[in-house]
């Protein structure tokens, strides 16, 4: 019996470990040894993370203390001139500080290592403007998808609170030249002021320069951690800089919130606006949700036809978060602290892709999945039929862990 439990267990924890790794290998063909070595340690072995003893009480300090690396994932550098052709200039005596290397993490190169490598090792002396306040400097890869964007706010929260920099204290650079996104104003809220580097026209001295995390070794997209740093307090930092309220439960009158996804154009890569994993019956299910839980509020909506402000207050006064697995599910993060998380699959999207079961884990909020099995409830043009049934039963469950042991549940 013990030895069956213990092959069980194995095989439970092995087969995402398994697929995840074909999927690699047969998907992604350029990544190599090591990089598959370096996403299936932090996707799935790695599970304690102490980013102030690893980060912060290390530091390595170079140039006579002019560039201090910390855990080789982020660095501050004093008295760096930045110029338009994206240009790094600081005087540093140390002939070695170029051995410095930035991790790679996730496997994905650090573009860190390649500004450090293009640094130039001279005078500054040719800035007419001279920029006093700390600066952080960030890379986008994903700029119109908001679970990147999450990772990048997170980190940048992170770098400010390891840092003790009061958010409107830290100014923020955006080095990519990417087209303006619905996303891009969120920095603006969070942080002080925010410039894209196309903006700067002439050379500025920063006396205070911050190379942030890059968004792909954000430990937010750590799926086996235990725990992720500071989350409670990154969730209230974009409620409070948001200024959205918290929600205090009510089992009366709880608050199911349907996040649908639809073909929209986010940004000029995908020109068509198709996008996958969409429900097909939107309408079916609103109307067994409400039949099932009569006198609640239940509502769905597409989250990219509004401003981002719109979307955390939303979240906010959520009690159950429904949707497929995208990057809405991103507001997890804004969620109350009692709030139930429901993620669907369609059958060709693995449920080995953990990042909101991660998120609400993390968080503390009771969690459901499902994933669709039946060849029939698949449709053209990447629209799943999910069955009125599986939606109700499982907000019930959800609805019961939230409320129990009141007297009154919605009729089943």
């Amino acid at each position: 019996m013990v030895m069956t439990l213990k092959l069980k267990n194995s095989v439970k924890w092995f087969l995402p470990f398994l697929v995840t790794f074909s999927f690699m290998i047969l998907m992604v063909p350029k990544l190599n040894v090591n990089q598959i070595k370096h996403q299936l340690y932090y996707l799935y072995w790695l599970q304690d993370l102490d980013i102030v003893e690893e980060w912060l009480h290390h530091p390595t300090l170079l140039c006579q203390g002019a560039f201090t690396g910390y855990g080789n994932e982020f660095a501050v550098l004093q008295d760096v001139e930045f110029s338009p052709d994206a240009q790094f200039k600081m005087k540093c005596n140390s002939r070695n500080f170029k051995n410095y290397k930035f991790t790679n993490g996730m496997g994905a190169p650090n573009h860190l290592n390649r500004w450090l490598k293009a640094l130039e090792d001279t005078s500054t002396n040719n800035s007419k403007t001279i920029e006093k306040k700390k600066t952080i400097f960030v890379l986008r890869y994903e700029y119109a998808n908001l679970y990147h964007q999450m990772t990048d706010f997170y980190n940048a929260f992170l770098v400010a609170n390891l840092l003790k920099i009061p958010p409107d204290d830290l100014d923020v650079v955006l080095m990519d030249r990417n087209a303006p996104s619905v996303l891009d104003g969120a920095w603006d809220v969070l942080f002080g002021d925010v410039k894209k580097i196309k903006h700067i026209t002439k050379p500025v001295l920063y006396k205070e320069m911050i190379w942030a995390v890059i968004g792909y070794n954000s430990p937010m997209n750590f799926h086996s951690l235990n725990s992720l740093p500071f989350v409670n307090e990154f969730s209230h930092f974009l409620k409070a800089r948001y200024k959205a309220g918290s929600k205090v439960l009510d089992c009366a009158g709880v608050s199911i919130l349907f996040v649908w996804r639809r073909n929209y154009v986010a940004h000029p890569g995908n020109p068509t606006g198709s996008i996958s994993r969409k429900i097909k019956n939107e309408k079916e299910l609103i109307e067994a949700v409400q039949e099932v839980f009569p006198g609640h509020s239940v509502a769905g909506i597409q989250l990219d036809e509004h401003e981002i402000n719109d979307q955390v207050k939303w979240a906010s006064q959520t009690d159950i978060l429904v949707g497929m697995h995208g990057a809405g599910m991103s507001h997890i993060m804004e969620l109350p602290y009692h709030a139930g998380v429901l993620e669907l699959f369609p059958s060709y999207k693995a449920k080995t892709n953990r990042h909101f079961r991660a998120m609400a884990r993390w968080r503390g909020l009771h969690y459901r999945s499902w994933q669709n099995v039946n060849p029939n409830n698949e449709f053209a043009d990447k629209n799943t039929r999910i069955p009125p049934i599986v939606v109700t039963q499982l907000l019930l469950s959800l609805y019961k862990d939230m409320c129990k042991p009141l007297k009154f549940p919605p009729k089943a």
